[in-house]
Formats: structure tokens, C-alpha cells, sequence
């Protein structure tokens, strides 16, 4: 099936990304998307947090550090911090976006855990002073604390994420050169023997 039909998100699929080694670019992705939004988000939850949203994020800073020998109750805490961040900002739309994305969000951080031993001090580093600055209503410092925390969790090769994209434009800007330059040239064929393209373009259909 066609790249852009796959079911990105299915358990199986990235178990299968991870296998052959393919899985890099769609975590580069995520932490890009995560960058547009939580980047902003922490800031609006400095402004926005109620007393309520602060205690739920310090219930799961609370419960990860409890666990940090348990990657799957770290992740699960991991991730409804993040979740309780989103909250936090008002916006009633950001949960559901980032609830599609839960399995990859998991599968991520479970990777990353794996991939470095100390991962979760680190992460939890990150995490504390993403909730100190939204406790002090430091919307500046809760949007640099969440752009520095995912720039660490990204050990990720993003200039060669950028050399692929590029070559991959170009091939589809060929590509379409190449359509383009078929159908000029149809079209010029057109003014002078119209039988002759349409029987071309009966033949093309033909074959579809």
C-alpha cells in the first residue's frame, strides 16, 4: 500500500518500523509535532493552570519517580503528565488530538528508555522544571523548560531527516516535470492529429 495509506500508528506496524530499522523519521515526526504544540502549550498552562491541573501533574511527577525500575508504569505517568500539561492549557481539543497519537507516544518513550540508561533521571529532570516554572506562572521559562526537555529526548539525527526530505522533493518535483512534459507534448500532438491522441489516451485508460 501507499506510504501515506499506512496505519502509522498500528502497534504492528511500528514493531515492524523498529525491526528493519525504518522507525527514525516517524519519531522525528512526532517530536516536530510535539514541538509545535507543547512548546506553547507549557506556556499557556503557566498562565492557565488551576490548582487542580498542578496537583494532577505533581500526582504523576510523584508516581514516576516511584517507579523509575517499572518503565511501563514510568511511561503510563509519563505520558498523563504531558497529558495533564495539555489539560492545563484549556484548550479542549488538544487531548483528543494527542489521545490518537498514544500508541506512538508510548511506543517512543518505551524506546527511549531502552536505548538510554538514564533515560528517566533525565526525563524527570526535565519534567520538574517544566512543573516548577508552570507553578511560578513563568510562561517564558515553561516554554523554554519544554523545548529544552524534548530537544534532549530527541537523540535523533534531524539533518539527515532534512538531506532525505530534500531529495525526496526533488524526485517529486521531477516526477511532475515529467508528467507535465507528457502531457505538453500530448497536447501539442493534439493540434495535429487529435485521432492519434485520443486513441493514446483510450489505450492509457485501458490499462488502468
Amino acid at each position: 500500500a501507499p506510504d501515506d495509506d499506512w496505519r502509522h500508528l498500528a502497534p504492528e506496524l511500528l514493531l515492524a518500523r523498529t525491526e528493519v530499522g525504518s522507525v527514525e523519521d516517524l519519531l522525528l515526526e512526532l517530536l516536530e509535532l510535539r514541538r509545535m504544540v507543547e512548546v506553547e502549550a507549557a506556556a499557556m498552562a503557566a498562565s492557565r493552570a488551576t490548582k487542580e491541573d498542578v496537583e494532577e501533574m505533581s500526582r504523576h511527577l510523584d508516581q514516576m519517580d516511584a517507579s523509575r525500575t517499572d518503565p511501563d508504569v514510568f511511561t503510563k505517568h509519563d505520558v498523563a503528565f504531558h497529558n495533564a500539561l495539555l489539560k492545563a492549557t484549556g484548550n479542549h481539543l488538544l487531548l483528543p488530538l494527542f489521545e490518537q497519537m498514544r500508541p506512538l507516544l508510548e511506543f517512543a518513550r518505551r524506546l527511549s528508555a531502552r536505548t538510554r540508561p538514564d533515560g528517566h533521571t533525565e526525563s524527570q529532570r526535565g519534567h520538574r522544571t517544566i512543573f516548577n516554572a508552570i507553578c511560578a506562572r513563568n510562561a517564558d521559562l515553561a516554554r523554554k523548560a519544554m523545548a529544552d526537555h524534548l530537544s534532549w529526548t530527541a537523540n535523533l539525527d534531524f539533518a539527515q531527516r532534512d538531506l532525505r526530505l530534500e531529495r525526496l522533493h526533488a524526485r517529486r518535483l521531477a516526477d511532475a516535470g515529467t508528467r507535465r512534459g507528457a502531457t505538453t507534448r500530448l497536447e501539442l500532438e493534439a493540434q495535429r492529429e487529435p485521432q492519434i491522441v485520443r486513441k493514446v489516451r483510450q489505450d492509457r485508460t485501458g490499462r488502468r
